[in-house]
């Protein structure tokens, strides 16, 4: 069975690519994505901008090409992103780093 087209699964239920959290309104949200080494192909989506609560996104070592969507630096929440060992070109805005206070 192909998790990635079965519509019966949510996508939390992944398995270990994939993980979520569920908020107070028991809501389950999309936290971390690794899809390294999965062969994928293509460009990369400005959909993926829509994935706010995303934290860590790990895409390395696929055969990705074309532009990185700047839409990717308006995702607040997103402290690490690895798009190495790809085609990809442009530059992903500077992530914010933790403050103490």
């Amino acid at each position: 069975m192909d998790i990635w087209v079965d519509e019966t699964k949510h996508e939390c239920d992944w398995g270990a690519v994939i993980s979520c959290i569920t908020d107070t309104t028991g809501m389950r949200l999309l936290t971390n994505i690794d899809l390294s080494k999965k062969r994928l192909q293509g460009t990369l989506p400005t959909e993926i901008g829509l994935l706010q609560d995303l934290v860590s996104l790990d895409l390395s070592k696929n055969n990705l090409s074309g532009s990185i969507p700047g839409i990717i630096g308006s995702i607040e929440g997103l402290k690490e992103i690895t798009l190495s060992h790809n085609r990809l070109t442009g530059r992903v805005m500077q992530l914010p780093e933790e403050s103490d206070g």
